[in-house]
């Protein structure tokens, strides 16, 4: 399975995947450059990448309709995000 359609599943997305694929690539892109690791492939890889991109995604995508703006990260999402960017996560040989 892609990581779009995950991520569109994990949000309870029920725009089509055209309509949701400019939100999806701009939260890819912000974990990607809150990382630093700039290799896709790796990324893709990675479980806890895949996770920090399934909850940035749902969160910006509960919070488009809210006229207040967006509200500031989520704690699970910040952890999330600080263990990849410390590199002590991410083994795809790991069981789940």
């Amino acid at each position: 399975m892609e990581l779009i359609d995950e991520v569109m599943q994990y949000a309870h997305a029920e725009e089509s995947k055209d309509q949701v694929q400019p939100l999806f690539d701009a939260v890819y892109a912000y974990i990607t450059n809150a990382i630093g690791e700039k290799d896709p492939e790796k990324n893709d890889n990675n479980p806890i990448f895949r996770l920090a991109v399934k909850m940035l995604f749902a969160q910006w995508y509960d919070d488009r309709s809210q006229e207040k703006g967006l509200s500031k990260l989520a704690f699970g999402l910040r952890a999330v995000i600080d263990q990849l960017q410390n590199g002590s996560g991410g083994d795809e040989n790991a069981g789940g």
